[in-house]
């Protein structure tokens, strides 16, 4: 849960500090005014990034060098959390008074999940989006799937420069491979994990979401109890069976990186939806089932950033989500431009803020 945080010179904020509810946190405001700026700090302090399509040097306020972040938290791994980012790069990443080299060592210490409307190129978007999202989810459960990304990733760059060059040994292109292969399991091993984590929770209904029933379907060429020496071995099967396709286009074409996550709304793939509503239901469902995981491997809730989530909803939806996050106990931050459209109820546990200009108000 995140106590508070204070902003200097990030976005359209040039010095703000924000107290935070235990429950939740509805900040309103017309378009432009900084709501999502602010849950974007959140998110970056936690992550070292942002869930928005930017350069983190478009963070830094107008005329300024560097922005920096600090927040204190309860309940997570780490209390107190810093950091300093100018134009040239990092300047601290500090938690609990020690400093981070690596930022691997310091991303993930608060849990998040997020939802923000260009999370809805993940039933309309390219693959990568889902891959992304799906490795992030588990990646907020269990933290070493990170390393193993970057591990077949730095693979991936070294097997495709070798692919690109005009001579190379056989050889040396079959160890690249066995290297691959091995590394990749382990990815998909995890994403196929987390497909099944989020399907079990997703099984359960959602009063936002009706009688449809969600979930995901890992598009790849393997079958959900196969083991890592299974999945490496029909990776390797598929690299040297596209040996010569790879050798042409000098490039590699079977591995994580080239897999799907379909999203399925009674078995249907949910691209088909025309009602961005529903579309935006199915997210939430998504969304929800990943706290829902969280909490059943670590027995704690991750904070929920919810970036304009009522804009597209009918006010059933509405009410069905927050009474939802309400019986869970979880602390929300959510953004609107209405008050309206959020079911607000004033008590001690709630809490309104205006956001107008880089300014807020409680």
């Amino acid at each position: 849960m995140i106590k508070e945080i204070v902003l200097e010179n990030f976005r359209n904020y040039e010095e703000v500090k924000v107290s935070f509810n235990e429950e939740l946190n509805i900040f309103c405001g017309q378009n432009g005014q900084g709501k999502t700026n602010l849950l974007e700090a959140v998110y970056f302090l936690g992550m070292l990034s942002s869930f928005r399509k930017t350069d983190s040097t478009q963070m830094v306020r107008q005329g300024e060098n560097s922005f920096s972040i600090s927040g204190h938290f309860e309940g997570a791994d780490a209390a107190a959390l810093s950091i300093e980012k100018s134009h040239n790069g990092w300047k601290k990443i500090c938690a609990d008074g020690s400093n981070y080299k690596k930022k691997l060592d310091y991303i993930g210490k608060v849990r998040m999940v997020v939802f923000s409307p260009d999370e809805m190129e993940l039933i309309q978007g390219s693959p990568e989006g889902r891959r992304r999202y799906l490795d992030r989810a588990y990646f907020n459960v269990y933290h070493h799937h990170l390393r193993q990304l970057k591990i077949f990733r730095r693979i991936l760059k070294q097997r495709n420069s070798l692919l690109k060059k005009d001579a190379f040994r056989r050889q040396e292109i079959n160890s690249w491979s066995e290297k691959l292969a091995y590394a990749g399991a382990r990815v998909v091993k995890g994403r196929m994990s987390m497909t099944a984590l989020l399907n079990e929770k997703l099984d359960k209904s959602h009063p936002f979401i009706g009688r449809d029933k969600v979930s995901l379907q890992y598009m790849g060429a393997f079958n959900a109890d196969d083991d890592y020496e299974k999945i490496e071995a029909k990776l390797l099967a598929s690299l040297f069976k596209l040996r010569k396709e790879e050798e042409q286009r000098r490039i590699t074409l079977a591995g994580p990186h080239r897999d799907d996550i379909a999203i399925l709304v009674n078995g249907v793939i949910a691209k088909s939806f025309s009602s961005r509503g529903e579309m935006r239901s199915v997210l939430l469902a998504l969304k929800t089932a990943e706290t829902e995981v969280y909490r059943s491997v670590w027995g704690e809730t991750p904070l929920t950033l919810l970036d304009d989530v009522a804009s597209e909803l009918d006010i059933e939806r509405r009410k069905a989500l927050l009474s939802f996050l309400r019986q869970k106990g979880e602390q929300v931050l959510i953004t609107t431009t209405e008050v309206e459209n959020i079911p607000f109820e004033r008590s001690s546990k709630d809490s309104l803020f205006m956001v107008s200009e880089g300014k807020i108000l409680h």
